[in-house]
């Protein structure tokens, strides 16, 4: 109720004359503002860590709630400055950490492909890395438009504003074509892989523990791109300032076979990701959808008669996908539960 009480006053009201308070107090404010629920949340941390007993579990879910509570308040700073002003906070307010990382791989001449989770203030990694590349790569964003993504309207004009040159992309025909085109050019993509949502170029790979869906695109470039690919997050400390990390560049194997490629590329891609979260698993926001997009790891019978339930377990686990699975494939549900 706080929350939408604070979305009535104008941004600029909020920002100017609350928002260093409410950063101030958002350890007793967060609780109260965001929803208690968090159900999908709640259990993505039980399935993610099962030795964690509830008071660790509740103490993450305070930690998880603070985390979005502060987030949403640097959004809505980000989006209530000039561009002068924009530019300007995120030059002195974010430092750079593996720069000899990113000036390598400007240097090599070669296509570029950073990505990172949601985890931290991930648009804010993305706009830094604009302000690092400005004058030297064209960098083109690429993520889902709106209507299958709540932020596309919000990144769009950050980046719009931020003018550097770089270019929001969303993810269509049209935006597949340029981004191809941009990397053939040597350019340079900024994308965020970790969304689990079924089309038919996904791959389950291991991640926390479980199959989880992850997307193929960013191996997909980089493949036929000859492209350099390096990981990248947005560390939040408590005192308000931020740290672009930009990692080591990601080793991709390239045997010529495909589907091989592919898998491993991508499973590599998953390692990292989760290496990345568990820097604070509190500043990732996907977690209320984490079981709910993901199925556990079956456990390999051992008993003849283990073998009976095997199928069974394995259909269980898919039951909360088969409507994704069934509208990708063109096929009813209706039917798919019948088969």
């Amino acid at each position: 109720m706080l929350k939408r009480l604070l979305q009535i006053l104008p941004r600029s009201m909020r920002i100017r004359y609350l928002g260093s308070i409410l950063q101030k107090l958002s350890p007793i404010i967060a609780p109260i503002v965001v929803r208690d629920d968090n159900n999908g949340a709640r259990r993505s941390f039980r399935s993610a860590f099962p030795a964690a007993d509830e008071g660790e579990i509740r103490r993450l879910l305070d930690r998880y709630k603070l985390f979005g509570f502060r987030l949403w308040l640097i959004q809505e700073h980000l989006a209530s400055l000039s561009t002068a002003s924009l530019r300007s906070y995120v030059r002195d307010q974010c430092a750079v950490r593996g720069s000899e990382h990113l000036q390598e791989a400007i240097k090599s001449k070669r296509p570029l492909i950073f990505f990172t989770p949601h985890y931290g203030n991930f648009i804010l990694a993305g706009i830094k890395l604009a302000l690092e590349l400005e004058n030297q790569r064209r960098l083109l964003f690429f993520y889902n438009p709106p209507g299958r993504n709540a932020i596309a309207s919000e990144m769009d004009t950050l980046i719009r504003t931020l003018d550097t040159g770089a270019i929001p992309e969303h993810n269509n025909r049209a935006g597949l074509k340029r981004v191809m085109s941009d990397l053939k050019d040597d350019g340079a993509l900024f994308l965020m892989p970790d969304i689990f949502e079924v089309n038919p170029g996904v791959r389950y790979v291991s991640f926390f523990g479980r199959f989880a869906l992850m997307m193929t695109g960013t191996v997909h470039f980089a493949l036929r791109s000859d492209a350099i690919v390096l990981p990248m997050c947005v560390d939040m400390s408590d005192n308000g300032r931020f740290a672009l990390d930009v990692l080591p560049p990601m080793n991709l194997t390239q045997s010529g076979d495909r589907n091989r490629d592919l898998y491993e590329n991508v499973s590599r891609l998953a390692n990292i990701t989760e290496e990345i979260i568990r820097r604070d698993v509190s500043h990732w926001t996907m977690w209320p959808s984490f079981v709910a997009r993901t199925i556990a790891t079956p456990s390999i019978p051992t008993e003849r008669e283990s073998w009976r339930s095997l199928p069974q377990s394995i259909r269980g686990n898919l039951s909360g996908l088969i409507p994704d699975l069934a509208r990708v494939l063109d096929f009813p549900e209706r039917e798919w539960n019948d088969a």
